[in-house]
């Protein structure tokens, strides 16, 4: 049975192979077959890389470029931008002015939401060889076909267009099969291209039914962000709410009086202070009478060496 399967796929492959094509592949499949069409087993198929028929993925001569930027897969910080570029003739490129004098061409994709710029370009062209004025970012590419493109950092750059300057916000790529890519947002604020039908030209008649939308959610905020927008509530001293509020005890529910718990020795001195501290304060006060209620102290070290009692 295997030497008449291994006699059938020679025989296969002598029948494909012409005279005088031997060891000549196809450009369509890659395989060694005839010249005429019927021969090629890619004729008819669709290819897995962009969609076209007639060849397969492997032989696939489409210059496409297309990735998704987003954040690391760390702690859930992670946000996703598309990037879809198709490559463009010189004649449709934009060019920009930097601050150091020279030139960057970039090309305008309407797919992508972001600026890509390859790290050896704006080397030469901004002369921050040692990234000075570039800041690190947890987001990075990940190319069409899902392979990862590596981030180096994100930067904030001014140029001129016309006259007109810019700050123009770019990821910076190790990579120099990408070409410098201008997102949508930044082609809009250049005036590089134009809506000409859009809501506000053309509003539609929805009758008064519902009309939904993809909304992006807002960025989580930060530690530094809270205590900057309620420095009250985040500061050194102790809150405080206006006003008085009388605690009411279930008069049903018998007392307790708990025995009092060891300290140690070492924590006596610091327990003494914090007491002293609380009571300054006002968020506790000294009894010298008889209770019905009597509850013991429980004081643990903190890691920054404060007393966290209960």
């Amino acid at each position: 049975m295997h030497n008449w399967r291994k006699s059938k796929k020679t025989t296969r492959k002598r029948q494909q192979q012409g005279p005088g094509q031997r060891g000549k592949e196809c450009e369509k499949c890659g395989y060694q077959h005839q010249e005429n069409s019927e021969s090629c087993p890619a004729i008819g198929q669709e290819c897995l890389k962009c969609g076209k028929r007639n060849h397969f993925a492997s032989r696939c001569k489409s210059k496409e470029v297309k990735a998704t930027d987003l954040e690391d897969d760390e702690a859930g910080e992670m946000y996703q931008i598309e990037v879809a570029a198709v490559k463009l003739d010189d004649s449709q490129l934009v060019t920009l002015k930097l601050e150091s004098g020279n030139f960057v061409r970039f090309e305008p994709d309407t797919g992508a939401q972001c600026n890509v710029l390859p790290l050896h370009v704006y080397k030469k062209a901004s002369k921050d060889e040692r990234l000075e004025k570039v800041n690190r970012t947890q987001a990075s590419l990940v190319a069409y076909g899902g392979s990862k493109i590596k981030v180096i950092g994100r930067v904030s750059m001014c140029v001129w267009r016309n006259e007109k300057s810019y700050l123009l916000h770019c990821h910076l790529v190790e990579s120099e099969e990408i070409r410098p890519i201008l997102g949508i947002k930044s082609c809009l604020a250049m005036n590089i291209i134009q809506y000409k039908d859009n809501d506000l030209l053309n509003k539609p008649k929805t009758d008064g039914s519902w009309v939904y939308a993809i909304e992006d959610l807002p960025p989580p905020v930060t530690k530094e962000e809270l205590m900057l927008k309620f420095p009250d509530v985040f500061g050194e001293g102790l809150g405080k709410l206006d006003g008085q509020y009388t605690i009411r005890l279930d008069g049903t529910v018998p007392p307790v009086q708990h025995a009092p718990r060891r300290i140690a020795v070492a924590l006596r001195p610091q327990l003494k202070d914090t007491l002293d501290a609380l009571e300054a304060q006002g968020v506790i006060a000294q009894v010298t009478t008889p209770t019905r209620w009597i509850s013991s102290i429980v004081a643990v070290p903190k890691k920054n060496g404060k007393l966290r009692m209960s």
